[in-house]
C-alpha cells in the first residue's frame, strides 16, 4: 500500500505518511466522533432521536456497554451495534473508565449501578451485598439521610446477615463515608477534560496514546498528529488524499 498524504490547514502542504499511520488516524477520528454519541446518550435531555432509541431498545439505554448476558436484538441498527461495541479492540473500557458521576442531590445517580465513588460501580466492588440488597435500583438520594446531624444510610437487606457479610457492610460504609448531598442536579464528567465536558479532541488524544503507544511515531508523524486539532477545518471534514 502506498504512502498517503495529509492535507494541511492552508490547503497547500502535503506530508507523506505511512499508510498504517493514515488508516490509524482515520480510525481514531471515527471512534472519537462515535464516542460523542455515547456521551450524548448519558445526558438528561430527551431529543427526538433519543426517544426513538428508547422505544426501540428500552428505557435503560446509556453510553455504556450492556451488562454481561445482555444482547441487543438481531434487528438492531448497524450504527447502534457499532456504538455499543466502541470500546472493543482498542483498550479495556477506554471510554467508560473515563466517565464518572458527580453526585450533588443524588436523585438521578444509582447507588449500586452508577460509578459515583471509587474506580468502579459498587455492585462490582461488593457483589455479595448487591445480590442481597433490597434496593438494587435505588438512587443515592433515596438511601441517604441526615439523622441528628449525622449521615445515615438506609441500605436494607433481604436476609439475616452473617458475620462476614457484616464486615463487608463495614467496608462499604467506609467507602462512602463523608458523602454529603447538595441541591444541584447530578451530572456526568469526562475526566480527560478539566471542566468535565466531553470533546472529540480529548477523546482522540486518549485513543492516540492507547493505539500508538506501543508502536510509537517518528518525529514527522508526531508533528502531523500534534497539528491535526489546530486546523480550522471541522473534524468531520478533515481530508486525506
Amino acid at each position: 500500500m502506498e504512502d498517503a498524504k495529509f492535507v494541511g490547514s492552508n490547503g497547500a502542504r502535503f506530508v507523506n505518511l505511512n499508510a498504517r499511520v493514515v488508516w490509524g488516524l482515520v480510525k481514531l477520528v471515527n471512534l472519537s466522533l462515535m464516542a460523542k454519541w455515547k456521551w450524548r446518550l448519558l445526558q438528561e435531555d430527551l431529543p427526538l432521536w433519543k426517544v426513538v432509541l428508547r422505544e426501540k431498545y428500552g428505557e435503560n439505554i446509556s453510553g455504556f456497554t450492556p451488562g454481561d448476558g445482555i444482547r441487543w436484538p438481531s434487528f438492531a441498527f448497524g450504527w447502534w451495534k457499532e456504538l455499543m461495541s466502541l470500546e472493543e479492540g482498542v483498550g479495556e473500557n477506554w471510554f467508560s473508565s473515563r466517565v464518572v458521576r458527580k453526585v450533588s442531590n443524588g436523585r438521578k445517580t444509582r447507588f449500586w449501578e452508577d460509578k459515583w465513588i471509587g474506580d468502579e460501580v459498587l455492585a462490582l466492588t461488593f457483589p455479595r451485598l448487591y445480590s442481597i440488597s433490597l434496593h438494587k435500583e435505588a438512587n443515592v438520594g433515596d438511601l441517604w439521610s441526615l439523622v441528628d446531624g449525622g449521615v445515615s444510610w438506609n441500605l436494607g437487606w433481604r436476609i439475616q446477615l452473617f458475620l462476614w457479610e457484616s464486615n463487608l457492610i463495614a467496608n462499604l460504609l467506609a467507602r462512602i463515608e463523608g458523602t454529603l448531598l447538595g441541591e444541584e442536579e447530578d451530572k456526568w464528567l469526562w475526566t480527560p477534560e478539566e471542566e468535565g465536558i466531553f470533546s472529540v479532541r480529548s477523546s482522540y488524544k486518549v485513543l492516540e496514546e492507547l493505539v500508538f503507544l506501543e508502536d510509537g511515531l517518528n518525529e514527522l508523524e508526531e508533528g502531523v498528529f500534534a497539528n491535526l486539532w489546530k486546523s480550522q477545518t471541522p473534524s468531520k471534514v478533515v481530508t486525506f488524499s
